[in-house]
């Protein structure tokens, strides 16, 4: 039997208009669904108390190492000082950073912040994905040595042998560089005469050579040492000289 063509047109036109809506209709599903997806949020990944330096720096290695791996992510550390004694917890803060920089973390991705006192230490790794709010925590900032203080401080000490490494080069040079009022002094503490020198030498090499660091900012100091040989990097206002 043979039907109309105006019959067959107006069943394609039919079967057009219910296709179209058909499409509409999972457009308008994967949309909502789209929104109605929770937002990213902020993810704890880890959490410890006080622990040793070795425990510290596995750890901070191994947050370093996730964020790296992680492309749009970033990190935040949160570290919460010993209310009696909050500069102790600094060293913790210093670790985090210090394994950053040698694990190769892009340190855009990484901000390590000062929670409030606490009785005890602690530490908190957040991972926050792109689209995330940060983390929930009262901020209250490191104290900054060159607004604090005029007098000389370590900044930082390097042991020849030991396991808990916390200075960075490349940061000590940075702060030279960028504050022409003070000058680093290397003291170095070997037994050995021969060893002191040669220590001096790859510390005026490494600051000078690779870091641009001007010569005339640095001095060096010997002092022995029985235990452990290690090396005092100072920050001196050089009007203090």
């Amino acid at each position: 039997m043979l039907y109309p063509q105006h019959f067959i047109d107006d069943l394609k036109n039919r079967a057009d208009i219910v296709r179209r809506i058909a499409i509409l209709g999972l457009l308008l599903v994967f949309a909502l669904d789209g929104f109605a997806q929770d937002k990213p949020k902020a993810v704890l990944v880890h959490e410890f108390g006080k622990v040793t330096c070795e425990e510290v720096s596995a750890r901070a290695d191994g947050f370093a190492q996730m964020l790296r791996g992680s492309v749009d992510a970033v990190g935040f550390a949160v570290v919460y000082p010993d209310s009696k004694f909050p500069e102790r917890t600094r060293f913790y803060e210093r670790q985090i950073v210090y394994s950053s920089y040698i694990n190769g973390l892009d340190q855009s991705k990484l901000r390590v912040v000062r929670g409030a006192s606490r009785n005890e230490p602690g530490v908190e790794f957040w991972k926050v994905p792109p689209g995330a709010d940060e983390p929930q925590f009262v901020e209250d900032g490191w104290p900054n040595e060159f607004l604090e203080s005029a007098r000389p401080y370590i900044f930082d000490t390097s042991v020849d042998d030991g396991v808990c490494h916390t200075f960075i080069p490349v940061v000590y040079a940075d702060v030279l560089k960028t504050h022409p009022d003070v000058r680093g002094h290397i003291v170095v503490l070997n037994s050995s005469r021969r060893d002191q020198k040669r220590t001096a030498r790859e510390w005026i090499e490494k600051l000078v050579k690779d870091l641009k660091v001007p010569r005339n900012r640095l001095r060096v100091f010997y002092a022995k040492e029985g235990l452990m040989p290690y090396t005092e990097l100072w920050i001196v206002p050089i009007k203090n000289r």
